[in-house]
């Protein structure tokens, strides 16, 4: 098995402390915590892929909860902390650039933004998010993909938005959906993209159907075939 393109994450969680107030938070704080020995195999992996020639897709899984309207990183990023979500954001991958010595290719806006396993980002802000993440992780060598949702119809109102917007869209190397459902909107998303003249790859990299069972939540799979 020798993939040219791997998406991996940094972890469900946001490498973050919870018990600590936004203006607690910084810089040091996030690359303190990546510093932990519990995360060193993660970091090995990366190097390796990397002496493979294995093209990093990187996941983030969240913003820490700080910063979203709940306080959890499954709740709606709050406009006014999209900054400290790029300051994160940068700090992941500056430790992961410069401190490891990890080459990372492309790095996701957010992990399923619309409402799945991640911080919830509306289209709009979405846009916001990637308008100011883009140039931050370029100083890096890393460019962004997207929108990442947890279907191709959702994808559709973040990628309309981006297709609109072809100054952010140039911090793009890929478009990129999950597709958990069976809405059949990949063929749609493509087309859509190859109509507005954008020729980026368009990846499904995480896929499946709880239509016939979730494996991961204990249900058989009632249809191995639609699974």
């Amino acid at each position: 098995f020798q993939p040219s393109v791997a998406r991996v994450d940094t972890g469900q969680l946001p490498l973050a402390p919870e018990g600590l107030s936004v203006d607690q938070l910084g810089w040091d704080v996030y690359q303190r915590v990546m510093d932990d020995q519990k995360y060193r195999p993660s970091w090995a992996m990366l190097k390796r892929l990397n002496r493979a020639n294995v093209k990093l897709m990187l996941g983030v899984w969240g913003a820490p909860g700080q910063f979203t309207d709940d306080g959890t990183r499954r709740g709606q990023l709050r406009p006014e902390y999209i900054d400290k979500y790029v300051e994160y954001y940068s700090a992941v991958v500056d430790y992961l650039v410069n401190r490891q010595g990890i080459s990372v290719w492309s790095a996701t806006v957010m992990n399923e933004p619309d409402g799945g396993d991640g911080t919830l980002i509306p289209p709009d802000d979405f846009l916001e998010v990637a308008r100011r993440l883009g140039p931050a992780l370029a100083r890096y060598g890393v460019k962004l993909y997207g929108p990442d949702t947890a279907s191709a119809a959702n994808a559709l109102p973040y990628v309309r938005r981006l297709l609109d917007e072809p100054d952010v869209l140039t911090y793009f190397d890929a478009i990129a959906t999950h597709e958990y459902f069976v809405d059949h909107a990949v063929a749609q998303l493509r087309d859509e993209v190859r109509a507005a003249g954008v020729e980026l790859p368009i990846y499904v990299p995480e896929y499946t159907s709880f239509r016939f069972g979730a494996l991961d939540r204990g249900q058989e799979t009632t249809n191995e075939i639609g699974h």
